[in-house]
């Protein structure tokens, strides 16, 4: 039976203390209420949250990340980081906002532009902040709709100006509506960085005076808004960036430079310390992005606009190729924003976990499911550190040679190092190689495809076959599962390249269908004696759960029989659960059970061992 992370006890503990420890000082209950129809609310007793909102923009984000080639995050990783983004912008309200003003045009207004300000102040507080706050602006916006006026621009401007412009636009304004965003963006980028709440709000009545609309349009307080502050709370500065003189508050900073707010060009002049400027420049995006803080530049504008002018500017060619480095850099930031959080620590249990019935609901097409777990490359970057720590286990040092000594005609000789044998090499001078491997993977519904046995099960597999491409270790891969029968894939023989798709296949190694290992055995167990009497040392290791749908006694036999013969049969499990490792332990006499950080050390001495009996 499958369960979400918002489902298990333990995750909202650790999601509800995490936001806590944000909160700080100002104390509030933290809640999870999944009616809620917004991602979060703030008031002056609770901040309450909505964990599964991110869930309707997974789909598409995998879209949007396959086609522009940005890393793929898991259902899990995805929803779980969008909601800790939600918790640090309702955390930003609590200490940054002030009272919102009740006339509609107006609170609506400085409610948009206070998002993005709160985000901004807590990154400036915690740039480790940054990619989780970038995930839920990209969830969001995948989630609004497009926008025809130029209050709806200002919304979506927050998400779409750190986006790269590939990613397209909802921005589809026209004529007059498209003059006054023009006018009016630099406040709203402005306003992004207003140190007071006071200033923020003398931005946007600025801001409607260009739009054209009254601000007194009826009293109102949407659900979602800041709930405004308990009596005597007072909202905290917000942070500057660092190496920034702090900003004074208030209408006389925001107001020095207000001579023409008609005009676009006159706005962008009345910005403090050259803002415009200043982060629309690329080197200042990436040294923002380098300290924690989110891009702001203003790429997309005109590409947003369908109604700009057709004039050719003499220096368009220069405008476009700044503004493609821009997008560049904005491709980057979000890529490495993405890359992080696929290092994201979920607490324990937050997994699909199946009692081995063989159910999942995850369909296949005959092949194994290639779920978007992460790219091969980053699978393959995250296995080498541990493959460099396995080879080291597993090869023997070379002999050192004879050297001449300076005592005439006499030699000496200085002797190797002590070492146990080792499993892959043999004794003789060239350290030519006399054993093959097999790793055989359980794809069965029992190994899920986001918790922490497939998780660590990729990186040991991964880790091992490029441990054994650089011994030269021939080295087959195969998966086995099964629907309405038998089923299983030889990704690579023993003779053939760890290819680019054989690390796709393993990035998207996942569990579906029911436990069919004996046929694999069966299938499999004429070749490894062929090479047994040829003179190799076969060895098959079997990455299992140890839920094993049927045929479990005829596993355990085979196993048996194989090794009384001679045969290294090695099961292999990584995960966290104590039935499972128990049950791994009876099909499988010689067993690795540990963590991945163990795996060189505990495979290195079981090899040794079994390959000196």
């Amino acid at each position: 039976m499958s369960a979400s992370w918002w489902d298990n006890p333990l995750a909202i503990r650790a999601l509800t203390t995490w936001t806590t420890g944000l909160l700080g000082e100002r104390r509030r209950r933290v809640e999870m209420d999944r009616t809620l129809p917004y991602p979060g609310v703030t008031n002056g007793e609770a901040v309450t949250l909505q964990p599964s909102w991110a869930q309707d923009a997974y789909q598409e984000y995998c879209v949007l990340a396959q086609k522009h080639g940005l890393p793929i995050l898991s259902e899990t990783q995805f929803t779980w980081a969008a909601v800790k983004g939600v918790a640090a912008h309702e955390v930003g309200h609590s200490r940054f906002s002030g009272t919102y003003p009740l006339s509609r045009a107006l609170r609506r207004l400085v409610n948009i532009l206070d998002d993005s300000r709160v985000e901004r102040g807590m990154i400036r507080l915690w740039p480790g902040l940054a990619p989780h706050i970038r995930l839920a602006r990209l969830a969001s916006w995948i989630q609004a709709p497009v926008v025809h006026d130029a209050t709806g621009a200002a919304l979506l401007w927050r998400f779409e100006s750190e986006f790269p412009q590939a990613l397209g636009t909802k921005i589809a304004l026209q004529g007059e509506e498209a003059r006054r965003w023009e006018q009016a963006r630099p406040l709203v980028e402005q306003a992004w960085d207003a140190p007071t709440p006071e200033e923020l709000e003398y931005l946007a009545r600025r801001i409607l005076d260009i739009l054209g609309e009254p601000e007194s349009q009826g009293p109102t307080q949407e659900a979602h808004d800041f709930q405004d502050r308990p009596e005597g709370d007072q909202p905290d500065p917000l942070p500057q960036p660092a190496g920034e003189n702090k900003q004074s508050g208030g209408k006389s900073q925001a107001g020095q430079n207000s001579k023409d707010e008609t005009s676009a060009q006159g706005s962008a002049q009345g910005q403090p310390q050259g803002k415009d400027q200043e982060e629309g420049s690329p080197q200042d995006a990436a040294g923002e992005n380098a300290g924690g803080e989110e891009s702001t530049g203003t790429q997309g504008s005109d590409a947003g606009l369908s109604g700009g002018s057709s004039d050719q500017d003499p220096e368009q060619s220069s405008e476009a190729q700044a503004s493609a480095g821009r997008s560049n850099q904005e491709r980057d930031a979000l890529a490495d924003a993405l890359e992080g959080l696929l290092q994201e620590v979920i607490p324990d249990g937050i997994s699909i976990r199946h009692k081995g019935d063989g159910h999942s609901e995850t369909k296949r097409d005959g092949r194994i499911v290639p779920l978007p777990r992460l790219k091969a490359t980053t699978l393959m970057a995250q296995a080498r550190p541990l493959a460099a720590r396995l080879v080291p286990v597993l090869r023997r040092p070379q002999r050192a040679a004879w050297e001449r000594v300076e005592m005439g005609e006499r030699f000496s000789a200085r002797d190797y190092v002590r070492t146990p044998r080792t499993p892959f090499l043999s004794e003789y001078q060239d350290e030519r190689c006399d054993i093959e491997l097999e790793v055989w993977c359980d794809a069965s519904g029992s190994m899920g495809f986001d918790n922490p046995k497939i998780n660590n099960a990729r990186l040991g597999v991964a880790a091992l076959l490029l441990a054994c491409e650089q011994l030269d270790v021939p080295t087959a891969l195969a998966f086995f599962w099964g629907d309405s029968g038998p089923e299983w894939q030889v990704a690579k023989e023993s003779n053939e390249p760890l290819t680019t798709t054989v690390q796709e296949y393993l990035a998207g190694w996942a569990g579906a269908g029911s436990d069919y290992l004996l046929s694999l055995m069966e299938a499999r167990e004429a070749g490894l004696w062929d090479r047994r009497r040829s003179g190799r040392k076969p060895v098959v290791v079997i990455v299992h759960d140890g839920y094993p749908a049927s045929d479990r006694d005829e596993i355990k036999a085979w196993v048996r029989r194989n090794r009384q013969r001679g045969l290294a049969v090695i099961g292999m499990y990584l995960g966290t659960e104590d039935d499972e490792a128990e049950k791994m332990r009876d099909i499988f006499p010689d067993v690795i059970v540990c963590q991945p950080e163990r795996f060189p050390q505990q495979l290195g001495l079981l090899l040794r061992r079994l390959l000196q009996r």
